[in-house]
């Protein structure tokens, strides 16, 4: 990533990305002076930290929402999925910050997300043999189902959202939301390539998709023949860049595979790509351009959580230990919800 980030930006023509990303017109995998005019959306309008932060009132607003549901799970004494809890608040944010209003179809569609986490995990003969794409009928069938159906619940949005009277898509600070930026540039007229409706649907895909299943392994194209670490790869290969095990590497880590958070107390590593043994938003010229949004809702969330209470594991996983057993999909994610039983420790604000 430090001297081949240029020939390893490339992404390849899967089907998933051609199929349900809108003919790879979304961000994630889309190439060339589209990729590029899209990345400056992204960081001069679209996820800027003006925009980011005038979206702290939404948070704010789901946060205490989120603590109040917890409050009455606490009067009951009983273990509650904190994964479901906290996957809906961020669901919430994102929604909000997107188009005003949650998502109707909000539940539906974060379902459809997982679904297209599972099917772009799985093995594909057209993905490593193009040729064969013919034998992917199943899997082609089935991402075509998801497609339209993403595409059904992402038209009704966008239609609701045009259809507002503009003084209600502005707030104090004359910052719109998410898919006012988007379709602003749409209208500009100045743009290398014109964004179409599809392409506008594509990035919101790309936001949801990024903010509830973040993948731990990107697929990579080399662009051109090179040599890395005495071995020369030829172009067109296929790379995968793996964070899991850069995250984990003893070399860089001491006691890697132990959780210790006060390791980064005193220390010096960075996460916003300077540092490659730890990537949590990757690096270089296909860095993920949402860390100013992700860093806001998590930090702020996970400072509230921490703060108003304390949280227990229930005492039959106490005495076993937490099942780390990993699930199917592109992240690697617990196969088993983190159920706690939380308690108030300090009174809820009321913002």
């Amino acid at each position: 990533m430090k001297t081949q980030d240029a020939n390893f930006s490339s992404r390849p023509l899967l089907p998933l990305s051609n199929i349900v990303f809108y003919g790879c017109t979304d961000l994630f995998f889309s190439d060339g002076v589209y990729w590029r005019q899209l990345r400056r959306i992204c960081n001069t309008d679209l996820l800027c930290k003006k925009r980011v932060n005038s979206f702290a009132p939404i948070r704010q607003d789901e946060i205490l929402s989120t603590l109040r549901e917890f409050y009455r799970d606490s009067l009951d004494r009983r273990p509650v999925n904190f994964c479901v809890k906290v996957a809906k608040l961020v669901n919430n944010i994102l929604s909000r910050s997107a188009f005003k209003e949650r998502c109707k179809n909000q539940e539906r569609l974060f379902e459809i997300i997982k679904q297209i986490s599972q099917v772009g995990s799985g093995f594909g003969l057209s993905d490593p043999f193009p040729s064969l794409s013919w034998m992917d009928v199943k899997r082609r069938r089935k991402l075509e189902t998801i497609h339209r159906e993403v595409d059904m619940i992402m038209d009704e949005e966008v239609n609701e959202h045009r259809k507002m009277p503009k003084e209600q898509k502005m707030r104090d600070d004359e910052m719109g939301y998410l898919l006012d930026a988007l379709m602003e540039a749409k209208e500009r007229g100045d743009l290398d390539i014109p964004l179409t409706l599809d392409n506008i649907k594509a990035v919101m895909l790309d936001v949801f998709f990024a903010g509830s299943d973040t993948s731990s392994a990107t697929l990579e194209l080399c662009k051109d023949t090179c040599e890395l670490l005495g071995y020369t790869i030829p172009s067109g290969t296929y790379a995968i860049i793996n964070y899991w095990a850069l995250a984990r590497d003893p070399q860089y880590w001491t006691d890697a595979e132990e959780f210790k958070p006060e390791r980064f107390e005193h220390g010096s590593v960075d996460f916003r790509g300077n540092n490659f043994e730890f990537l949590p938003f990757g690096a270089g010229r296909r860095m993920c351009p949402g860390i100013l949004l992700g860093m806001a809702t998590i930090e702020e969330a996970l400072a509230y959580l921490l703060l108003h209470f304390d949280w227990r594991l229930p005492d039959e996983i106490g005495e076993k230990g937490l099942d780390m057993t990993e699930g199917f999909g592109a992240i690697s994610a617990r196969k088993e919800p983190l159920h706690l039983i939380p308690t108030l420790r300090v009174p809820l604000p009321s913002f």
